[in-house]
């Protein structure tokens, strides 16, 4: 359970430091994106890790898409994005709803082939 909140954790952590790498002119204060890359991967596995589910990896673009469905929420919310005009906001939040239903496509599409050989996913 402590791997699976603190990947939670480290994963919103990371999300945010890129939305403000992105959107933020000071770019002094946030982390490289290729930190940012590595740090998300940690935190994937280590969910996976948390949840029991090692070896299930088609949960991990699931668990990526949750920070930058929270940030397209954040963002569309806000009535003025940092560094951002409407139609970068709008874009951005139509990339981050995408990579979330097709996250959830991918892996309900996985299993649903696989129910009738559970042994498999093992």
């Amino acid at each position: 359970m402590v791997f699976a909140v603190g990947g939670l954790w480290l994963m919103f952590f990371s999300g945010i430091m890129l939305f403000m790498r992105l959107y933020e002119h000071d770019v002094k204060r946030t982390l490289h994106p290729s930190v940012v890359c590595f740090l998300l991967g940690i935190a994937g596995l280590s969910i996976l890790y948390g949840i029991g589910r090692w070896g299930r990896w088609l949960y991990l673009p699931v668990f990526w898409s949750c920070p930058f469905g929270f940030m397209a929420m954040m963002l569309g919310l806000s009535k003025t994005a940092p560094n951002a005009d409407k139609t970068g906001g709008t874009l951005f939040a139509i990339v981050a709803v995408v990579l979330s239903l097709g996250g959830v496509w991918v892996v309900g599409r996985y299993y649903d082939r696989h129910a009738q050989s559970p042994e498999r996913l093992r």
